[in-house]
């Protein structure tokens, strides 16, 4: 089984960031930054993968978006993530990845 080494951070706004697992190895007392939230905003998920994983993104009202894993940026941990896709006034709902090995979902209120 490959080992999971890269985060996919997806916010309900469409913004998405990719950040190495090694950057949050180094948890302080009162916690650390992982995401930055504009105001408003919520994740909606949050998956580990490979490094290859094809993700799947859908909208409340209908739209499935396709990603490839390595284009979505890589930023550091406390970064907010850059427009991954052309929202238009839609909210993300559903997160999906796969990669070879396995498949993985978040579903969103």
């Amino acid at each position: 089984m490959t080992k999971a080494n890269i985060s996919i951070w997806l916010r309900k706004t469409a913004k998405s960031k990719r950040t190495a697992l090694s950057a949050y190895k180094n948890v302080r007392k009162n916690g650390l930054i992982a995401i930055g939230l504009d105001e408003g905003d919520e994740i909606a998920g949050v998956r580990m993968t490979d490094g290859n994983a094809q993700l799947f993104v859908a909208t409340h009202d209908g739209m499935v978006i396709h990603l490839e894993e390595d284009k979505v940026r890589a930023m550091s941990r406390s970064a907010h993530g850059v427009k991954s896709y052309q929202a238009q006034g839609r909210r993300l709902c559903s997160f999906n990845g796969k990669s070879k090995k396995r498949s993985h979902s978040v579903d969103c209120d």
